[in-house]
């Protein structure tokens, strides 16, 4: 049997390695070689690897690459130093073939009998390493950010001062550190203080607002354009901080503003050329394109922007453009293809598109298409078939005689009003191929006629005016003259002759009627001359030549140029001032002329029917007295400042000039409104109307014909209202007030009681925003109700219950003035020209032109802007924005 000692020593000893077995660490021994001579069995708990698989085998086998040569001089170190200890931290081999980080604690055992070895203690820390490295790669990461963040992160209290800021938003507002920032009250860095109030409003409904666009306030007074994101802290008692970011975004928007520059650049430069052009990617989608291509498919380019031929297009049609398009983006070749397309409204066009390949710097690949339309090349041969039948048409559908000859005089055409004109007047009948000159031999036209058409023959284009005295026709005839050329050789003469008897009866009646306008502008001391696009007069009276005989010593005459009539001092100005006119300008300008004489020079386009300045009328009255009085008067009001009892008499003295001068202006303006060129017409209809009214013997029609004349004189003070509501919108300074809008549009309604069918149409006035006040000028909003409103009423749909809405919204910024009817519209044709000068887009137009014309001039004179929608016969709708104050 053992003895007590023997078993409390085996005892010992299996306690002792059950407790080396279960422990959670690993344990091996290794002998002075580095080689593993004993091995717990929580080493599988730890690599995997059972006792006998580690046994005999190097330690350095398990231990990563890169850690094995600072284990192999640890383990050498502590080899020579009995009894002591060291700790390694290094990545172990796992038997599933990756490592793990253990920590070790290697003690040299090797004096001691029994282990005779270095014992190394070993447990797997790699979550603990990867959670400190994680920890510390957070730290340097956030470190990183704070330093090289571009936004700016700060933390503060409401209203009161900032708590941290990080040094992107010091190096945002130029501040050296925290204690500097911290100096100033958060809402400083805004640039207006409504923005800070608005921030504050915002977190008071809710703890987070994000991305709001505001103006800031750097320290040296520079501004910038940020977006500020903040948010609330809502725990520890601390409700009134808050954090957030601030990003600088003035070079956004200043590449944003470029970026739009180019593309509408582009989009510009694309428009103008006349051929449909496209850009498409590599997924077939349209990314660019002009107006012209966009009309070729018959839809809105909002509609087209994204899409592929197959969204809108026949599928062949489309499944064609597409291989095509693969083709060019496979192979990279510029390709030429004929084409058919069907467009929207079911029309069909044959086209040659040239397609290419464009790469950028993306690599990414987009197909360039420019189409030439050759539908009208495709038709060509067909319409050449058809032109001797259509020339043939329009020879015979015009009153015109009309005939062509060769380089000999022999007729190569003729229509039969020339055949019936020379039967009547020279008894010939003439045939194609006969001379004819033969035919009017003996006449008193033969000499001219040769004479002309030898002239066409030469290569000259001209126009020429005969009188004609036979018994079958006795009256003026106007005759064109065109060479017929082939290339450059001429073949013969095209002759057009046209009746212009009733012309120049009506010419005449012109002569007349400019006679009396002569009269009236020489019957004015005021200036009134005009030029032509070139600067040259085409008329002035007798009072502009004098002025400038006397002022300037120049005798001036029809188609010289005016500007150099003047002296050099003076051309640089007044050629600035007329080319402004002939862009379509007219302005009033105040000039000192000589050293004594202030005039008031109005500039005023002249338009041919087309709307187009083809020169400028230019009206000037002398307004020296007008301003000496205006400085009497101010001299006066210094001296009543002082003289007290002079006051009343003084004061009746100023009235009575001020009187008097506001009286002469009136006469004066009105003098200029009446030569204005839209009186001719309604005048001669009255000349007209009385000449009929005289050579009808039936006096019972006589009431007829003043009824008529009562309407013209009627459009007459029409035309004259609108041109003093032209004058006041250009000439009246403006004068802001608070307007009641609502007021205005009732006043406006009630005036135009007076109407026949005042009672046809039901308005309704629907205003929004009523309690704040809106500021302007009340003349000019009241011409734009006015005209607006009273254009309802003119042109309501007698065929429906006709209405008027007028809907207005007032904010503090602005005003939205909607006009809505159900009248009878305006035909898209003339929408584009609705806001001509003396534009009238319907033959029902009671009114002067002008309306249109001067509520734009109107809504302009207050920065406003105006749109307009109209359908020709269901109605109209005007939508006008002004500023408010």
């Amino acid at each position: 049997m053992k003895s007590a000692r023997e078993k409390a020593s085996t005892l010992s000893e299996s306690g002792f390695r059950a407790l080396i077995e279960h422990a959670y660490e690993g344990i091996v021994v290794y002998d002075t070689a580095g080689d593993i001579k004993f091995a717990s069995k929580s080493v599988k708990k730890v690599c995997g690897y059972s006792e006998k698989e580690v046994l005999g085998k190097n330690g350095t086998f398990f231990v990563h690459a890169h850690d094995i040569t600072d284990a192999r001089k640890s383990f050498i170190k502590l080899r020579k130093t009995p009894g002591k200890s060291i700790k390694l931290i290094q990545r172990l081999r796992h038997k599933k073939g990756y490592y793990i980080w253990a920590e070790s604690v290697l003690t040299n055992f090797s004096h001691i009998p029994g282990i005779e070895g270095i014992v190394s203690n070993f447990r797997d820390i790699t979550e603990q390493k990867i959670t400190a490295e994680k920890a510390l790669h957070n730290q340097e990461l956030l470190e990183s950010i704070n330093r090289n963040l571009s936004e700016g992160i700060f933390m503060g209290i409401l209203r009161g001062q900032f708590v941290h800021v990080n040094e992107a938003f010091l190096r945002m507002f130029g501040y050296k550190n925290l204690s500097a920032v911290q100096k100033i009250k958060t809402q400083a860095i805004y640039r207006y203080k409504k923005d800070h109030e608005q921030i504050l409003r915002v977190l008071r409904k809710g703890p987070v607002l994000k991305e709001f666009e505001s103006s800031f306030r750097r320290k040296n007074g520079e501004t910038f354009s940020g977006v500020i994101n903040i948010s609330l802290l809502k725990h520890e008692g601390k409700d009134n901080y808050f954090v957030g970011t601030i990003r600088d975004i003035s070079s956004e928007k200043e590449a944003a503003a470029a970026l739009e520059e180019s593309r509408n650049f582009l989009n510009n430069i694309i428009n103008t050329v006349a051929a449909p052009i496209f850009v498409k990617d590599e997924k077939h989608r349209w990314l660019m394109f002009n107006k012209k291509f966009s009309e070729l498919i018959g839809r809105s380019q909002h509609d087209m922007r994204g899409k592929t031929d197959r969204d809108f297009l026949p599928r062949k049609e489309a499944d064609a453009f597409w291989e095509v398009d693969d083709e060019v983006l496979h192979n990279g070749k510029t390709v030429r293809v004929l084409e058919k397309i069907t467009s929207r409204n079911g029309t069909k066009h044959d086209l040659l598109t040239v397609k290419s390949l464009f790469v950028n710097d993306k690599k990414e690949k987009f197909v360039i298409g420019f189409i030439t339309d050759i539908t009208e090349l495709k038709n060509a041969e067909e319409k050449i078939n058809h032109l001797n039948a259509n020339l043939r048409g329009v020879l015979e559908s015009t009153r015109e005689s009309i005939y062509a000859v060769d380089a000999h005089f022999n007729y190569i055409t003729f229509n039969q009003n020339h055949q019936r004109i020379m039967k009547v007047l020279y008894g010939a009948d003439i045939e194609i191929g006969k001379n004819k000159l033969n035919y009017l031999k003996g006449s008193v036209d033969y000499k001219w006629v040769k004479t002309e058409i030898q002239k066409a023959l030469e290569g000259h284009h001209f126009v020429s005016e005969h009188f004609l005295k036979y018994p079958g026709f006795t009256g003026h005839i106007r005759t064109t003259f065109n060479p017929i050329r082939n290339g450059n050789e001429i073949k013969g003469a095209a002759v057009f002759v046209h009746n212009i008897t009733e012309r120049k009866q009506f010419e005449e009646i012109i002569k007349s009627i400019n006679a009396n306008l002569r009269a009236v502008l020489e019957s004015t001391s005021d200036d009134v001359f005009a030029v032509d696009r070139r600067l040259r007069y085409i008329t002035f009276n007798k009072a502009h030549a004098k002025k400038m005989s006397t002022l300037f010593q120049s005798e001036i005459s029809f188609g010289e140029s005016f500007v150099n009539a003047l002296p050099v001092a003076l051309r640089k100005g007044a050629r600035n001032e007329l080319l402004l006119a002939l862009k379509g300008k007219q302005f009033v300008i105040e000039k000192q002329i000589g050293n004594e004489i202030i005039a008031e020079i109005s500039f005023n386009p002249i338009r041919n029917e087309a709307g187009i300045v083809t020169g400028v009328a230019i009206f000037s009255k002398d307004i020296t007295l007008r301003k000496n009085i205006e400085e009497k008067f101010r001299q006066l009001n210094e001296e009543l400042l002082q003289q007290n009892s002079q006051l009343a008499a003084q004061e009746e003295e100023l009235k009575a000039t001020l009187e008097e001068l506001s009286e002469r202006n009136f006469e004066l303006d009105q003098l200029m409104y009446k030569t204005s060129h839209d009186l001719r017409s309604p005048l001669s209809s009255i000349m007209g109307l009385i000449n009929l009214a005289n050579l009808d013997s039936d006096a019972a029609n006589h009431h007829q014909y003043l009824d008529k004349i009562e309407g013209r004189i009627k459009k007459l003070d029409e035309f004259i209202r609108s041109m003093l509501d032209y004058a006041r919108v250009n000439r009246v300074d403006v004068i802001r007030e608070t307007i009641p809008l609502k007021s205005v549009a009732l006043n406006c309604i009630r005036e135009l009681e007076y109407l026949d069918n005042f009672s046809s149409v039901q308005v309704e006035i629907n205003e929004k925003g009523a309690d704040i006040p809106f500021v302007s000028d009340l003349l000019r909003i009241q011409i734009i109700f006015s005209n607006i409103i009273s254009n309802a009423y003119k042109y309501y749909n007698s065929e429906t219950s006709s209405r008027l809405q007028i809907d207005i919204h007032i904010t503090r910024e602005r005003v939205t003035l909607e006009f809505t009817d159900n009248g009878i519209g305006i035909k898209t044709e003339y929408l584009d020209k609705i806001f001509n000068m003396f534009y009238r887009a319907t033959d029902r137009s009671q009114g002067s032109g002008l309306g249109m014309y001067i509520v734009k001039q109107a809504v302009e004179k207050l920065r406003g802007t105006i749109r307009l929608i109209s359908e020709y016969g269901k109605g109209t709708n005007i939508k006008i924005t002004l500023p408010n104050g």
